[in-house]
């Protein structure tokens, strides 16, 4: 089977949709398929290039700008259309949201071939810009054509299925398969809370951004410092409210309670998340529509905390009282006791950190979905090699 991905970046952009998408495609290149990409540089110094990875033939365009966090490729349909001839894929894999995949709709080679949707979350969150807001109505028309065009859609939980508005037309069409990780794990799982002079340590991984609630889990943080167990909380991630957490923890005087690190190898994030004790995720908003990083902290058998929001796989990936806890979100009480339990509860944490790693193995290991995936190109493609008289 010829496969083409349409991403929006590629690694080493760091980003949980750019690396499940080189899994797959390096589960799909094992398999003995031919997989190649097109995605765009993730800066504008860059000009277009090719390059091969894990045997993948990767194309990255130049970008001459990027707007709203859209990357903007002028000449894209150009690499696009010319990826499709030299390529001549029997399936195209969209990764949403990405711009550049509107192109298709004008390319009539691209018309001719099955397009798989693969949705990892909608363009508009609950709290989304103004300029965003302002525009999305022109771009969903272009969407809402594309998902018409789409031949199956894959969506990475129920929950965000059942609460996408975009995806609402087309249910009958979608399939549920999570985001992977390989269960593979070095994790010693060393929990001891024998003594009140232990201290839990608490890691959070991801976005320094609004929607990933960090506010509440300082606040919380606060709240069970002084109640006779010593938390420490490791905060791993950039972004805008880089400066404004670090006040709010000096302002709450945590500075030797919580540690920033913003430019950690992948072998020092390893490193720490093994050395936690428990992993937080306090995302507030459906943004955060799955949480790659609990994958990771199950391969590493680590308890997660996680909150409810309504659409988010948050609550899917983690089983309350089973692998972890799912508390109330945008409540720093809730964190707090949530946090507390962890503490005074130690064995639970080895026993859903164990649970976590089973888990992974039979829901989320990349081999069963990839196979998942690929069984949804064998269903999509025997009607349509019928069709063209090919079986």
């Amino acid at each position: 089977m010829n496969i083409l991905h349409l991403g929006k970046y590629y690694p080493p952009f760091v980003g949980g949709i750019e690396h499940v998408m080189r899994d797959i495609m390096s589960e799909q290149h094992a398999a003995g398929h031919k997989v190649s990409a097109v995605v765009h540089h993730h800066t504008k110094k860059n000009s277009s290039d090719s390059l091969e990875d894990r045997g993948i033939s990767i194309k990255r365009m130049s970008i001459q700008m990027i707007i709203l966090y859209v990357p903007i490729a002028l000449l894209a349909i150009f690499h696009i259309r010319t990826a499709i001839k030299n390529n001549t894929p029997d399936i195209l894999h969209l990764h949403m949201p990405n711009l550049a995949c509107l192109w298709l709709l004008f390319l009539p080679a691209a018309r001719k071939i099955p397009w798989i949707v693969h949705w990892h979350s909608d363009v508009i969150g609950e709290s989304p810009a103004p300029r965003i807001k302002l525009l999305y109505p022109y771009y969903r028309f272009f969407e809402q054509w594309l998902l018409a065009r789409a031949h199956r859609i894959i969506v990475t939980s129920p929950n965000y299925l059942f609460t996408s508005a975009p995806l609402k037309k087309w249910h009958d069409k979608a399939s549920v398969i999570p985001l992977a990780l390989e269960p593979t794990t070095n994790s010693t799982q060393s929990i001891n809370r024998d003594s009140e002079r232990d201290v839990l340590h608490v890691i959070c991984i991801g976005r320094l951004a609004y929607y990933k609630g960090h506010r509440f889990l300082i606040d919380a943080i606060r709240a069970v410092n002084h109640k006779g167990v010593k938390f420490s909380l490791h905060i791993a991630g950039r972004g805008e409210l880089a400066q404004t957490l670090r006040r709010q923890a000096s302002d709450a005087r945590l500075d030797n309670v919580i540690t920033f690190h913003e430019d950690l190898s992948n072998d020092d994030l390893s490193a720490l998340l093994n050395q936690a004790d428990v992993l937080c995720l306090p995302s507030i908003e459906r943004t955060e529509a799955f949480g790659l990083v609990l994958l990771e902290a199950m391969r590493a058998k680590k308890a997660c905390v996680v909150t409810d929001v309504k659409g988010s796989g948050m609550s899917y990936v983690v089983e309350h009282l089973k692998t972890g806890l799912v508390v109330e979100h945008s409540s720093a009480k809730a964190l707090a006791q949530a946090l507390m339990h962890c503490a005074d509860h130690p064995q639970h944490l080895i026993d859903w950190g164990n649970a976590g790693y089973e888990r992974l193995q039979h829901m989320f290991s990349l081999p069963t979905i990839a196979a998942k995936v690929e069984d949804i190109y064998h269903q999509v493609l025997a009607p349509h090699e019928q069709s063209n008289g090919n079986l």
